[in-house]
């Protein structure tokens, strides 16, 4: 009967065959990051979390979710405020941030050690 019922025509929308599990994954996350990255640019609240954390990050995220708790609570309370990169428009401030960004990534190996 399986044989027979295979061999016939297929009846129905397309398409035949469904896309992968790995597919609708892959289309779910891409839709969660976008509309993440849409909620936190048009954000107005959260004022210091947005000017330590430009973009969502998926590296970075990576990074501070590799910490224990212990270390998390010490990064935070050890951050210097004058280190955090902040979003700029003119060109020499971009210099300024980028050099800041250095500067705090470096602090970051210190205290992961």
């Amino acid at each position: 009967m399986a044989k027979r019922t295979a061999r016939m025509p297929f009846w129905g929308p397309e398409p035949a065959i469904t896309p992968s599990v790995a597919l609708s994954n892959e289309l779910v996350k891409q839709y969660t990051r976008r509309h993440h990255e849409q909620i936190w640019t048009t954000l107005s609240s959260c004022r210091q979390s947005r000017a330590c954390i430009a973009a969502p990050d998926r590296k970075l995220t990576k990074f501070y979710l590799s910490f224990s708790r212990d270390k998390l609570r010490k990064l935070v309370g050890r951050i210097p405020y004058e280190t955090l990169p902040v979003q700029q428009t003119s060109t020499q401030s971009v210099v300024d941030a980028m050099k800041k960004r250095k500067q705090l990534s470096t602090f970051f190996v210190s205290v992961q050690r």
